[in-house]
């Protein structure tokens, strides 16, 4: 097995998840030394959305690392789905997604409480803006005689921290997917460090 100090001859930024106020973003935690070595298979980070490229980060096996954080390397998030810890205990081959679209995302829902005289009354909640990985996106037409449809649909991928609601209206500031997209389904996965949503947006044409 080949020694870590020859091994580590690359670096990756460790990313954790901050919350301030409202906003929740990635920010660089610590700077560790790494090998750095992209997969010849696709990596399947999404239940119901596309795969993508991946790479195996291997580290020292220090504690620190788990399925919670996430890694930027040579200008790529990266997104980690699992972690094997080699047999010496002395380090750790984290497999991970090379996101390309990872997005500040600002989501707002409605939810209803009761007003004057009882009456239920809905009340717009708090907006909170996170970090999103974008994928899986495709593009449909529609056309009758008297109308025309551009349907733009996507998977959203976010921190386990972000629970949104079918309805809720997610704003991507992504350039080229910049809209405004309404939730349709929503996977809120168990054991995972993750939680998906189908995505669509429609404007006329």
């Amino acid at each position: 097995m080949e020694n870590l100090s020859t091994l580590l001859d690359d670096k990756v930024e460790v990313l954790a998840l901050r919350k301030t106020g409202d906003e929740y973003r990635w920010e660089r935690e610590r700077l560790a030394w790494a090998s750095v070595v992209e997969d010849r298979r696709r990596n399947v980070f999404s239940s119901v959305g596309t795969a993508a490229m991946g790479v195996t980060v291997t580290m020292r096996h220090d504690g620190r690392f788990d399925l919670f954080r996430a890694m930027r390397w040579a200008g790529k998030f990266l997104l980690p789905t699992a972690i094997e810890v080699g047999e010496a205990r002395d380090r750790v081959a984290v497999k991970a997604a090379i996101c390309d679209f990872v997005s500040p995302c600002t989501a707002t829902g409605y939810t209803t409480v009761l007003g004057e005289g009882n009456r239920p009354q809905k009340v717009e909640k708090t907006p909170v803006t996170f970090p999103g990985i974008i994928t899986g996106k495709w593009s449909g037409y529609e056309k009758s005689d008297t109308h025309a449809a551009e349907d733009d649909a996507l998977v959203l991928v976010t921190p386990k921290e972000i629970v949104l609601e079918v309805g809720d209206l997610v704003t991507i500031e992504e350039a080229v997917l910049q809209a405004v997209y309404n939730v349709q389904k929503r996977h809120l996965l168990a054991g995972v460090n993750k939680n998906e949503y189908e995505l669509a947006f429609s404007r006329d044409v």
